[in-house]
């Protein structure tokens, strides 16, 4: 039997940081490995094997964070970044050469060197969490291997997935012990949640730094930007949910949709990707899930973070969901249809499938102008727009749907 972590979903910061966690695993292996860690309950058990070490030349390096690198530079072009020079006027070749050298393969050395840089440098995400002295030697990579070693042991409690865990941080300095155990707090302050001692780690409302945080924790949260997805306006958005099954697919399918659609309204993209997810997944979602779907939209606001959360209601969660619903939703196509089901106006959908339907008893040169403007402003797609009665059967048929669902739902 493979030997596992298994995690439940807590907060959003730590929920992204494990899919943002999966999402590494993913790249550096493959999606079956991270769907089988994947269960039912909404739990995930990541196996402790990919924090072993991988050995680099004089360096090891745990499989995990090896995935990392490579995920942070896959589309880096690492032999025009190393020429690059610093304020100094020092060349990146130059500066890390002996770094690079310790791990045989000298082109991944700098790869590492650089994915550390765009993680721990000044202005990014998680500046000065680890610090040069911890990554460019073993410390940050046997703290990462003895992960496993040091959770759901006797000792403190984690204020975050509220595991206990060992107190004693192996191979790091005391310094960096006292930034990971406050991390948390820190993060607070950026998303201005909590107030500032003016000092690093920042304080919570109370002015009091009483929250710890466990190994696993911090390794996880410094992955949580990776789960965002970045939308036009530079802001990021996650889907958060009780389960990591459904984040997983949610957050992937979002992804996928704005990709392709560049859609602009969070709620709709939403509403999509739980479309996608009924249709490709046979994924049953509960009461509990379904009142607890939520979007978290971080942003800049001048030089501070902030964050929303959006919620769609339950009852449009409960549609969308629906296999029948969902498949006819994605085989009509427009979105004033997903609108109307995401504002509860369901019974517009059967007043336009009426007078559509009425319009399309009409040869199209006997229609009037305001008829047409109708058709405009109402149909977007051209293969509605060709066929009105078929489209406007989709719209009864979708109706009738919708009434039979809310109808069973009010009285199971």
């Amino acid at each position: 039997m493979k030997e596992s972590i298994r995690l439940y979903p807590g907060n959003w910061l730590y929920n992204a940081g494990v899919i943002g966690f999966l999402e590494v695993i993913t790249y550096g292996e493959c999606n079956n490995v991270v769907e089988e860690w994947l269960k039912n309950d909404g739990s995930v058990e990541i196996e402790k094997r990919v924090f072993d070490f991988k050995r680099l030349g004089n360096r090891e390096v745990p499989f995990c964070l090896y995935y990392y690198v490579e995920f942070l530079t896959k589309d880096e072009d690492i032999e025009n970044w190393r020429k690059r020079t610093d304020k100094k006027n020092i060349s990146y070749e130059e500066k890390y050469k002996q770094i690079a050298e310790e791990f045989g393969d000298v082109l991944w050395g700098y790869k590492y060197v650089r994915a550390m840089n765009k993680l721990f440098y000044s202005d990014m995400p998680y500046q000065n969490l680890f610090q040069k002295g911890d990554w460019s030697e073993n410390s940050l990579s046997n703290f990462i291997n003895k992960i496993p070693e040091s959770i759901l042991k006797p000792g403190r409690i984690c204020g975050i997935c509220n595991n206990f865990y060992s107190s004693s941080f192996p191979y790091l300095s005391e310094k960096t012990v006292k930034r990971i155990e406050k991390f948390s707090e820190m993060y607070v302050h950026k998303l201005n949640i909590g107030s500032s001692l003016a000092e690093f780690p920042n304080s919570f409302w109370n002015n009091s730094q009483s929250l710890n945080v466990c190994p696993l924790c911090a390794y996880l949260i410094i992955h949580h930007h990776i789960a965002l997805t970045s939308l036009s306006d530079k802001s990021g958005i996650f889907v958060n949910a009780p389960s990591f099954k459904v984040m997983w697919y949610l957050n992937r399918y979002m992804r996928e949709v704005y990709g392709k659609e560049k859609i602009g309204r969070v709620r709709e993209l939403l509403g999509i990707s739980i479309i996608e997810m009924a249709l490709r997944l046979n994924i049953q979602l509960g009461k509990w899930t379904m009142m607890n779907i939520e979007v978290v939209s971080k942003y800049k606001e001048g030089d501070n973070d902030k964050i929303d959360f959006f919620n769609l209601p339950y009852e449009a969660v409960l549609l969308l969901s629906d296999r029948d619903i969902a498949s006819l939703l994605n085989e009509i196509g427009e979105l004033n249809i997903l609108d109307l089901i995401l504002d509860g106006k369901y019974k517009e959908i059967l007043d336009l499938a009426e007078r559509l339907f009425k319009i399309g008893l009409k040869h199209k040169e006997d229609r009037g102008k305001q008829e047409n403007e109708f058709i405009n402003n109402k149909v977007k797609l051209t293969k509605n727009r060709e066929n009105l009665i078929s489209y406007s059967q989709k719209l009864f048929k979708l109706y009738a749907l919708i009434e039979e669902k809310i109808r069973k739902e009010v009285y199971v």
